[in-house]
């Protein structure tokens, strides 16, 4: 009897929402689970003078950014200038149209303000989330406010022992469902590990002269993956 109770008690105790098998599978695009199960947080803004520090930073940075024509044209196919670069155990397109055109170690940036461009911010800045290096890479790439918080505070509690052995899956295809020059919506195309398709949507913000991963209130940095049968609607990448 008391060997079945302490069975409904470990039944009826949730682990941790980053050991849960949802939150898990998650992982298949990148070796670094972002958040798949929600994420309770509530806080204030960031500090004042914090935001006016990091906008300096960040002034700074775009001043070196090279010149890039604004467009509002949707792409129709991959650009023909894509690069693959490994980031951990991920290949990530880069484009020396699209961007990034500045990289400075897990620091990816200087995007073109483009449809293509935030495609390709979404991808870069995702993918350096499982580094040593990850809180710069928020502090630099992720709107600021409650949700960059909440993300952080989950990241923190991700140790290196929650990651071992996650095998990561691979970029294959995108869409700009949603696009403005302030703000644009990208929808990335993963094929998992075990070969089945999945797609999930990003958004990102133009600010500071560069595009931002734009958090949900809750710390998810994307919406929750949905299983693709046939990727008609998306722009395969090309390797």
């Amino acid at each position: 009897m008391n060997m079945l109770l302490r069975r409904q008690r470990r039944e009826q105790s949730p682990q941790p929402y980053w050991k849960q098998r949802g939150w898990l599978v998650s992982a298949a695009f990148m070796a670094f689970v972002v958040l798949g199960a929600a994420l309770s947080f509530t806080g204030e803004d960031e500090p004042e003078e914090q935001k006016t520090r990091m906008s300096s930073v960040e002034q700074v940075r775009q001043k070196a950014c090279p010149e890039t024509k604004s467009s509002e044209a949707m792409p129709t196919a991959a650009p023909k200038d894509v690069k693959w670069q490994k980031v951990g155990l991920t290949m990530v397109p880069t484009s020396a149209s699209a961007g990034p055109m500045t990289v400075d170690g897990p620091s990816w940036s200087c995007y073109a303000r483009s449809p293509m461009g935030s495609v390709m911010a979404a991808h870069g800045t995702l993918s350096h989330l499982s580094g040593d290096n990850w809180r710069g890479v928020v502090e630099n790439h992720i709107v600021p406010g409650p949700g960059r918080k909440a993300f952080t505070m989950a990241r923190s509690a991700v140790e290196r022992t929650d990651l071992a052995g996650r095998k990561p899956g691979s970029y294959v295809g995108f869409t700009v469902p949603e696009y403005t020059a302030d703000a644009a919506t990208v929808e990335l195309l993963i094929r998992q590990p075990g070969g089945g398709l999945v797609a999930t949507t990003v958004s990102t913000r133009w600010m500071d002269g560069d595009w931002k991963i734009a958090p949900r209130a809750d710390g998810s940095l994307y919406e929750p993956l949905r299983s693709v049968t046939t990727p008609a609607e998306h722009i395969m990448w090309r390797k």
